[in-house]
């Protein structure tokens, strides 16, 4: 027997193809199951938390803890435990803050620099999986729209800062 559909139990989503595309990336991006398996092409054994640690601070080397855990959305006790984990594999360090003798910095070393890199790696090979099959004009094309669309949103979320 079809079950009826009822005014109300319609499926509720975009109206727009783009954000739902967007939106399915972000989710599959993002989830853990996804991350764990690109972790697990890693050789250093880090787990999500750790290798998102080495991640931004790639980015913004270095990193007050406070604002590496509001940028990576954890909790103070999950990032001091990463902290932990990184700097016994000698991975990052605690430095003073030249502009706060009481506060500490948290930086990266030469080796994890180098583990951070292979992250990277890893992502490039998988963009490169995914895109096997384009052609360089297509993978050019998604390259300048994307960072476009980065661009714009980054002035977009100003504005909402702002506001």
């Amino acid at each position: 027997m079809v079950k009826e559909v009822r005014k109300g139990d319609e499926p509720v989503g975009y109206e727009r193809e783009l954000t739902s595309h967007l939106t399915h990336l972000l989710r599959l991006w993002t989830s853990p199951r996804f991350r764990e398996a690109l972790m697990g092409m890693s050789m250093h054994g880090l787990n999500e938390t750790d290798s998102r640690v080495l991640w931004e601070l790639a980015h913004r080397n270095p990193s007050r803890p406070g604002a590496l855990a509001e940028e990576l959305s954890l909790g103070a006790p999950a990032l001091t435990k990463a902290v932990a984990r990184l700097s016994a594999r000698g991975l990052i360090e605690a430095l003073p803050d030249p502009s706060d003798q009481r506060a500490r910095l948290v930086s990266l070393t030469a080796e994890g620099r180098e583990v951070a890199a292979d992250l990277f790696r890893i992502g490039d090979h998988m963009i490169d999986s995914v895109t096997q099959g384009w052609s360089p004009q297509d993978v050019a094309l998604l390259t300048s729209l994307l960072a476009r669309l980065g661009e714009d949103s980054t002035r977009f979320a100003k504005r909402l800062a702002d506001d």
